[in-house]
């Protein structure tokens, strides 16, 4: 909500509040710290942001990040959600309490000074300092860029079988952007099977969705007005040609739905089965 409204403001966003002000380029971080001599960090609160600079032909951001409190484990985990330029990129979850590296894709935004932005639940208050401070998670001060997302996908749910079509499919759901590290085949060609996640009524345009290699626009797709119907569709570009790299999807419009094996219901883009590359 709050990066929403940071973009809505126009005139009045922090952006242009800090070019007019000179308003402070960082909120909600403490003061730097040095991890046993060899690299510098600083705890968040709660929510927190810097200014970072994405560089030319990378678009994979790597940030170092530790809970350092003996609490967490997998049954409690501490939860880290990433905008960077008010865009969500992806949710961190940390386990145990070391230091550890996470990658994400950071789709379109463009090369240049950008702001990054956390959110971190739970916070937690350590008992030795008076008064305490209120505690996310330590954010190492280096950030490494490449284009190696070092996981299969970014923004996808857990497989389920969809039973919504005439054969059972293997599928995962997708948020609004959501992101695949594949490898094209020999003749530069993938297939891409998608579905819509509700009906759309009459009264209404079918939902897109904008298909991108390595940040190179594919296909705009538009999907079929019944949820129950699969959309397969085949690119064959030269882009794709014996190459590693990213497959994202961004999706027009986002529903409601029940996760599968959950009474649970959460916003999603569209079902997505596997990938086949030829």
């Amino acid at each position: 909500m709050a990066s929403q409204i940071d973009t809505a403001c126009g005139p009045l966003s922090r952006a242009a509040l800090q070019r007019r002000f000179g308003m402070p380029r960082e909120f909600g971080l403490y003061r730097p710290e040095t991890w046993q001599q060899t690299f510098h960090y600083q705890w968040t609160q709660r929510y927190a942001g810097k200014q970072i600079t994405v560089p030319n032909n990378a678009t994979v951001m790597t940030l170092h990040l530790a809970g350092l409190h003996p609490d967490i484990s997998p049954d409690k985990p501490v939860r880290v959600r990433c905008w960077l330029n008010a865009q969500y990129l992806d949710t961190i979850v940390l386990t145990d309490p070391n230091w550890t590296a996470h990658s994400m894709y950071v789709y379109t935004t463009p090369a240049g000074v950008a702001q990054l932005a956390l959110e971190v639940t739970p916070t937690w208050q350590p008992t030795n300092e008076v008064p305490p401070r209120t505690l996310g998670v330590a954010l190492a001060d280096e950030i490494t860029w490449d284009n190696d997302l070092r996981r299969e996908g970014q923004n996808l749910s857990a497989w389920f079988e969809d039973r919504q079509g005439s054969n059972v499919t293997a599928a995962r759901w997708t948020e609004q952007r959501a992101a695949r590290f594949i490898t094209g085949g020999t003749q530069g060609c993938v297939i891409v099977r998608l579905r819509a996640a509700a009906d759309t009524p009459f009264y209404r345009l079918s939902p897109t969705v904008t298909l991108r290699f390595n940040g190179t626009l594919l296909q705009e797709i538009s999907l079929p007005r019944s949820h129950t119907e699969w959309l397969a569709t085949t690119n064959c570009q030269e882009v794709l040609r014996a190459t590693r790299g990213i497959l994202s999807l961004e999706t027009s419009r986002l529903s409601t739905v029940r996760m599968p094996g959950s009474v649970r219901r959460t916003r999603v883009g569209v079902a997505l089965a596997e990938l086949e590359t030829y």
